[in-house]
């Protein structure tokens, strides 16, 4: 129930491509080895394309080429089970840009991770940390950051990084110096990333430092400001604010 087109040289090596029959239908795409013929692609009747191997070990490749040279490739790896995503650099090889292993977890820039999502080579012990994991990168300001947040013109962001004090920074716009810091120390500090106390506010204000308004200090309803002044910043002065 099968038809055949079998391709081999004279030391019966080559390859042959089937007609399934068996009330199957279908196509088998397979090589052939000194005579011993294995199956590699099989084109189902309902149109699907399926790799085979015949081995528990073996992988399977999708590769992806501009007509002279490999650009990427997706593998299949039974081992790991898991599916990688690969591109090439120019006497460099291949290198793996993404992979989603047995459990689901889609990991970008590394090849093993505990979350369903994970950036980078994340470090620490092998358990679950969630939904997303994110390693820091150094940005061209130096900023060690985890995410950027850019308003829709492209003109502000924010970016959120944890540096290597365990520190968690809100910074403006990329500016070397955070808005806010969550510290490791649970202090938090703003306009300030060393905080003294559980709340740190700094400011060069004379009593700006904290303001309290009613109805954002509108219709003539003037805010107060609490802050530090005095020649030698040794007054806690109340005041309404212009």
């Amino acid at each position: 129930n099968y038809s055949r087109l079998l391709l081999d040289n004279t030391a019966n090596d080559g390859g042959a491509i089937d007609g399934i029959g068996d009330d199957t239908g279908g196509m088998r795409f397979s090589t052939s080895v000194d005579g011993t013929i294995t199956e590699r692609l099989r084109l189902g009747a309902t149109g699907n394309l399926e790799f085979k191997s015949t081995s528990s070990s073996a992988q399977q490749e999708l590769l992806f080429s501009d007509g002279t040279s490999g650009r990427g490739r997706i593998i299949y790896r039974h081992d790991g089970d898991s599916l990688a995503f690969e591109t090439f650099s120019t006497g460099a090889g291949t290198n793996e840009a993404m992979r989603i292993n047995s459990s689901g977890n889609l990991l970008v820039g590394t090849s093993a991770g505990y979350a369903k999502l994970v950036v980078g080579s994340v470090d620490g012990p092998t358990f679950n940390r969630g939904a997303v994991a994110i390693k820091a990168v150094t940005d061209a300001n130096n900023i060690p950051t985890n995410i950027y947040l850019e308003e829709a013109s492209g003109a502000e962001g924010y970016q959120i990084s944890i540096d290597s004090d365990g520190d968690l920074n809100f910074h403006n716009s990329g500016s070397a110096t955070p808005t806010v810091t969550f510290a490791d120390s649970d202090n938090v500090g703003i306009k300030t990333s060393t905080p003294a106390a559980p709340l740190h506010v700094d400011s060069d204000n004379a009593y700006g430092s904290v303001v309290l308004s009613r109805d954002g200090g509108v219709a003539g309803r003037r805010p107060f400001g609490i802050g530090i002044s005095g020649g030698g910043d040794d007054h806690l002065r109340i005041s309404s604010s212009s």
